[in-house]
């Protein structure tokens, strides 16, 4: 399966959709809930009616768990004006954040521990409004977890599209990496 997807609005619009690995679905939510519900009346037959309140509390947290984790993650390029990251959820409940090009201060690769494990995300710094306060970080794919292969992708598309940084003859000559940004310590 396919977890990349794009698509172009116009000539500059671009946007990255990475899907979740484990899709829950409705279906799940309500097999769960169906299992507790069966526990839940099997043990008012057997008479332990201490265990139905907790199993009942413990399958609506479920599907309530269940139906609002994000399903799939979008980064909307859209020059001059900036990148929007939208999250959207088994129920379609769409959550969207904008962020404009002036605000954004550098978009990078980063890799961190999780486990026993090296993760690679993709991190945009956003300056704040105000000089005295501090710049922060957004991971936009923080939920549905993509391989370095489908990041590296919307990084460039993401830097070349806020940054001006790639020309296309860059980008079709693969051997062509000495427009590749140099970002040091002190630049952050």
């Amino acid at each position: 399966m396919d977890r990349l997807r794009v698509t172009r609005h116009s000539n500059d619009i671009v946007e990255y959709t990475v899907l979740h690995t484990h899709q829950p679905s409705l279906t799940n939510a309500a097999v769960t809930i169906g299992l507790f519900g069966i526990t839940f009346w099997l043990s008012r037959i057997i008479i332990l009616e201490w265990i139905q309140w907790p199993l009942l509390l413990l399958s609506i947290s479920y599907a309530f768990v269940t139906l609002t984790h994000p399903v799939s993650q979008t980064i909307s390029v859209i020059p001059p004006h900036g990148i929007q990251l939208s999250s959207c959820t088994v129920l379609r409940r769409r959550v969207d954040t904008f962020l404009p090009s002036h605000s954004i201060s550098d978009i990078l690769i980063n890799e961190g521990f999780h486990r026993f494990n090296i993760r690679y995300y993709l991190a945009v710094i956003v300056r704040s409004g105000r000089p005295e306060e501090p710049m922060k970080i957004i991971i936009p794919f923080s939920d549905v977890k993509p391989t370095f292969k489908i990041l590296r992708e919307v990084y460039h598309a993401a830097r070349e599209a806020t940054f001006e940084e790639y020309s296309e003859s860059s980008r079709s000559d693969p051997t062509a990496t000495s427009e590749l940004p140099q970002v040091g310590i002190e630049e952050l």
